[in-house]
């Protein structure tokens, strides 16, 4: 017996927890239509959203641009051995990648007549 009415109280409690999620449900769904109350409330105010989008263009327009500064420093140390390496790739890599190109059909010949090429033995 206690535990069929410790079952019926735990339907019921579910019953009443579902009808409590579905109603809350409801509520988030209408606290987060932000599209439909933006229409609402433009059509209800427009002068009041032109001028504050035309304020806003204002304000946006008027922001000084970010300029970029850049330091040099002279001579030697860390930054001239970056620019030593960053010439270096700028020059050696291409280099190497169109020689490679260029030497790839004789390199795949050697390298395959090595590993399947006939062998003389004397």
């Amino acid at each position: 017996m206690a535990d069929e009415f410790l079952k019926k109280s735990l339907v019921a409690e579910l019953d009443r927890s579902r009808s409590e999620f579905s109603t809350e449900t409801a509520h988030l769904k209408d606290d987060l239509a932000f599209g439909r109350k933006l229409k609402h409330g433009v059509a209800r105010r427009p002068a009041v959203w032109l001028g504050g989008a035309i304020l806003l263009g204002l304000l946006i327009s008027r922001v000084p641009s970010r300029k970029k500064s850049v330091k040099f420093k002279m001579g030697g140390g860390p930054q001239k051995e970056t620019a030593e390496a960053g010439l270096a790739a700028v020059v050696l890599l291409p280099t190497l990648k169109f020689l490679f190109n260029s030497l790839q059909p004789t390199l795949t010949a050697w390298i395959s007549r090595q590993a399947f090429g006939k062998r003389r033995r004397a």
